[in-house]
């Protein structure tokens, strides 16, 4: 890379969205050949998230940004000048040359450094929160490198992402599709109709879909592969999700949400919609940049500095290579051993069954007082199921849960068989009309593939290998 000296000049916030080096870098990211952000429209991605000050002020939603076109980007842009966080769907557009195919798969493998007692120590104190990822980031590097698969590592708000991606051209499209197995039927139906209320203005082929499901198990088998040996060289605790008070997230939550309800941080955007958010915002500037790919990486201290100058991040963007590499030929040896594995065992128990259908629930996964009886620790379980909302949507909480309610019914790392009914339990509690969940369940979640996904998940963890 060459080297980059910043100056007053050369890093004002107002002009860095309209930089060539800024403009080149993102498009790239997003999969586009064009270099300005006249030619969005061409991007691999159905929508943009666009986040703003004005919109975060004036939101009572959970969620402070906008959905829009991608050919709508330059005129939002100008409106707010540049005082703007971009996001991109992980739904990606057919496929020209397959049809019935996304044009690509993108693969994420996130690690952020968490703390509920100082949710803003990444972004107040880089230095030592992105010291203490150090040797689970180079761990994870080098994990992807062993299988050679070309990817782009991102620094994000409070950590890293490292991107790889599948053509739809790629043999290995197919591979990987056929990781999956049945998709639940709620999201079927969801997925089948256009819904104006949440931006989706068509339906997602079922082949989208399925890709996206394979795509979270594979990334969860590479993060077992790697997570035992990332505890036996972190300083602080590393977990699957945001376990325990403090520590590194292996976060692999993607595969709870159907894929119109993921998006990504666009490789570029200044980062700083979730602290302010949170009442944590301390003004400093975070920029997602790229510190390495196939051509180059940034020492730890080139990161800490260029991720919070303007100048340095546009000019990074335009040295780099930002386009997300094909993965295909080592993702497709990853996938070889994935099919080998103890893991795929628990997945494929998964598909074999959604549970009781909805209309036993009452009589079967309803009868809470009698479930909770068989566990070995009955009134936190009652507790649990008497406060789901939203007790039982915090990782802490439906570890426990799922472990001791697979426990009771039997199950086992060898015999995975009770899993569905583990997630229809599950279900059967987040669709319960008593415990007073709103729409939740209907507009970007949904309670079978929420279930479903986190029964994966945490049940996964008896799945980890030594390196």
């Amino acid at each position: 890379m060459t080297e980059r000296l910043s100056s007053p000049e050369n890093n004002q916030r107002e002009d860095y969205w309209w930089r060539t080096g800024t403009q080149k870098g993102v498009m790239e990211y997003l999969g586009s050949s064009a270099a300005s952000w006249d030619q969005m429209s061409d991007i691999q991605h159905e929508f943009l998230a666009f986040g703003n000050i004005p919109k975060l002020n004036r939101t009572n939603k959970n969620s402070p940004f906008t959905i829009i076109e991608p050919g709508q980007f330059p005129d939002f842009l100008r409106d707010y000048q540049s005082q703007v966080e971009l996001h991109a769907s992980l739904w990606q557009k057919d496929s020209d040359v397959r049809p019935g195919y996304p044009s690509r798969v993108i693969l994420v493998w996130d690690i952020d450094l968490f703390d509920k007692t100082y949710r803003n120590r990444s972004v107040d104190d880089p230095e030592v929160a992105f010291s203490e990822l150090e040797p689970v980031y180079q761990l994870m590097r080098q994990a992807l490198i062993s299988y050679n698969i070309p990817h782009i590592a991102i620094t994000s708000g409070r950590g890293y992402n490292f991107v790889t991606q599948i053509p739809a051209v790629s043999p290995v499209m197919d591979d990987l599709i056929n990781l999956s197995g049945p998709l639940e039927p709620t999201v079927l139906q969801k997925q089948a109709h256009p819904n104006p209320s949440l931006k989706r203005t068509k339906p997602i082929p079922p082949i989208t879909e399925r890709a996206h499901l394979a795509a979270g198990r594979l990334e969860q088998y590479l993060f077992n592969r790697v997570i035992r040996a990332a505890r036996r060289q972190s300083k602080i605790p590393v977990e699957i999700s945001d376990k325990g008070e403090r520590g590194i997230s292996f976060d692999n939550t993607a595969m709870v949400y159907p894929i119109e309800n993921r998006i990504i941080g666009a490789l570029g955007t200044p980062y700083f919609m979730k602290p302010r958010q949170a009442g944590a915002w301390s003004g400093r500037t975070i920029i997602r940049i790229p510190r390495a790919g196939s051509d180059f990486e940034l020492s730890l201290d080139e990161v800490i500095q260029a991720r919070s100058d303007y100048g340095l991040a546009s000019d990074l963007l335009d040295d780099a290579d930002c386009k997300i590499p094909d993965g295909s030929l080592g993702l497709g040896q990853l996938i070889k051993d994935y099919l080998g594995s103890d893991l795929r065992s628990l997945h494929q128990a998964l598909d074999s069954s959604f549970g009781d259908p909805p209309e036993s629930f009452e009589i079967t996964y309803r009868n809470y007082d009698s479930i909770a009886k068989q566990t070995a620790h009955p009134e936190r379980i009652w507790q649990l199921i008497n406060q789901a909302n939203d007790e039982l949507l915090k990782p802490d909480n439906l570890d426990f849960f799922i472990w001791e309610i697979f426990k009771a019914w039997g199950g086992s790392p060898e015999k995975p068989d009770v899993a569905p009914h583990v997630a229809g339990l599950i279900r059967a509690i987040y669709e319960d009309g008593r415990l007073l969940w709103g729409y939740r369940w209907y507009r970007q979640l949904d309670a079978l593939r929420y279930a479903r996904s986190w029964v994966a998940l945490i049940l996964g963890q008896a799945y980890e290998l030594e390196a």
